[in-house]
């Protein structure tokens, strides 16, 4: 029975016949990658990425420096005022 269903499936996939093509499609075919392959972006434009992308490094690695020295001073206002969550059940101090 399933082999049946298998052989009904592919029955229309006999009738596929190959289809004649241009001699030169191959040959234009080649011509289109290598067009591509030599494509290059302008000096410009490459300069003008580096750029914006060491802008955007630079501004992150300066918020990461400011937050962390946030983080450090409220951390020392809430430890002189006893803010600071103890997990401890007793103080040893």
């Amino acid at each position: 029975m399933r082999n049946q269903n298998i052989e009904n499936f592919l029955k229309p996939l006999e009738n596929i016949e190959t289809v004649e093509t241009s001699p030169y499609l191959y040959t234009r075919i080649q011509q289109k990658i290598t067009q591509v392959a030599t494509m290059q972006m302008p000096i410009k434009v490459i300069w003008a990425l580096g750029f914006t992308f060491s802008i955007i490094v630079l501004l992150n690695v300066l918020v990461i420096i400011n937050k962390s020295k946030e983080t450090s001073s409220e951390y020392n206002l809430a430890n002189q005022m006893n803010l600071l969550p103890n997990n401890h059940l007793y103080s040893y101090e």
